[in-house]
């Protein structure tokens, strides 16, 4: 698959579990507004592998508190989950396609466990993984200043971490 932009390759590729899509970043040309000054402002993409133009993305934002430098399926295959505050998008409708216009913003997302959001015991989230069954995450925060880096298991249901 070629980049675009040729300067700025595709990051972290995920396949779907059970639809044929795919999911990556890349860092844009264009520098947010609200991006660390001098980087480039990552973005998430997902595309159609049935599609014989690769380049036909379907560009979805990404907010403040979320971190598209990590993202991931969920088992089932029709939502994609981000780090920082831990945060699933819905991307894949009941048959099984993603729409035309796939724009998604911070408060579409639905927000999972105390990562990222004031608590200096609950950092950002960084990385995480999905039990086979999706009721369970696995989380890795950010170590700080203030706390080292950890790992929980956390309930996808009602948000509840342990160590």
């Amino acid at each position: 698959m070629e980049d675009p932009d040729d300067a700025f390759p595709f990051y972290r590729l995920r396949l779907n579990p059970a639809y044929p899509y795919l999911l990556f970043y890349r860092r844009e040309a264009k520098v947010e507004p609200l991006a660390i000054v001098g980087r480039r402002a990552p973005r998430m993409y997902v595309t159609d592998l049935r599609s014989s133009k690769p380049h036909g993305v379907k560009l979805f934002r990404d907010g403040g508190d979320v971190d598209s430098d990590h993202p991931g399926w969920t088992p089932d295959g029709r939502r994609i989950a981000v780090a920082g505050i831990w945060t699933e998008f819905t991307v894949v409708n009941d048959q099984g396609n993603i729409p035309e216009s796939l724009e998604l913003e911070y408060a579409d997302g639905r927000q999972i466990g105390p990562f990222g959001k004031g608590n200096a015991k609950f950092t950002r989230a960084i990385w995480g993984t999905y039990s086979l069954d999706g009721r369970k995450i696995a989380v890795a925060t950010l170590p700080t200043k203030k706390a080292p880096g950890e790992r929980y298991l956390m309930d996808r249901q009602d948000g509840t971490v342990r160590l």
